[in-house]
């Protein structure tokens, strides 16, 4: 099984092993999203099975920045399947759409066990068409802390850390650094294996992998935009 973070400067110098679970870490607005998006491209690309639980942007704006980049996700529609969190907080019933084979609606980052089930479910339909390989992306941690306590979210993350270390998959959670205290991100990071921390430098972004060798990587330029290969 083949996984990488879709940087190749670091996917050179990292070894993510199947079960590997990352906390991808850095101030608000900095392209975290887009980063993921990147990793989401990659596993496309490599018939892997995505699965984004996004408490951020709705199913519609996800499709829209993919659609946007000249991904077209209904080319890949056996290999992924988006949570939305976030829909039906924003339109009334008679104006959302229902479920599709790729797109489940969840009423909120609360239903931690509804959420685990939509996973589960899309997994297993990966596995029944043959995809063995699974990543999971969850944008964004902030989001559930702003509904959720510190050790309910913790305990649902075990076991859902666990789920991927059961599968051999790749997990990458999200998480806005700068709006949160020592102690929740020490706390969190604890399920993770490794971290992929993002910062400004000067006029650029830069981006290093901690964790997933035997020292943390160098600090790359990450370019914002379409999505990267290699």
């Amino acid at each position: 099984m083949t996984y990488g973070i879709n940087l190749r400067a670091i996917d050179e110098l990292t070894d993510i092993v199947p079960g590997t679970n990352v906390m991808i870490d850095g101030p608000a607005m900095i392209g975290k999203g887009v980063f993921a998006r990147n990793i989401v491209y990659k596993g496309l690309r490599e018939n892997q099975g995505i699965v984004i639980i996004s408490a951020k942007e709705t199913s519609k704006d996800i499709h829209k920045w993919f659609d946007g980049h000249n991904v077209d996700l209904q080319a890949y529609r056996k290999q992924w399947g988006i949570i939305d969190l976030l829909t039906y907080s924003l339109y009334p019933p008679d104006e959302r759409e229902n479920d599709t084979d790729n797109v489940k609606y969840i009423d909120g980052a609360m239903n931690l066990t509804k959420i685990m089930y939509t996973m589960e479910n899309i997994v297993d339909r990966f596995r029944k068409d043959g995809i063995t390989e699974i990543v999971i992306v969850i944008d964004s941690l902030s989001v559930f802390l702003m509904y959720i306590p510190l050790q309910p979210l913790f305990s649902f993350l075990h076991v859902l850390t666990g789920k991927v270390k059961e599968w051999d998959g790749f997990c990458v959670a999200i998480i806005d650094s700068d709006m949160h205290d020592n102690r929740t991100l020490s706390t969190l990071k604890q399920v993770f294996q490794g971290t992929v921390e993002m910062r400004y430098q000067g006029d650029d972004t830069a981006i290093r992998a901690v964790g997933l060798s035997h020292q943390p990587s160098p600090w790359f330029r990450f370019k914002q935009g379409s999505p990267q290969g290699g």
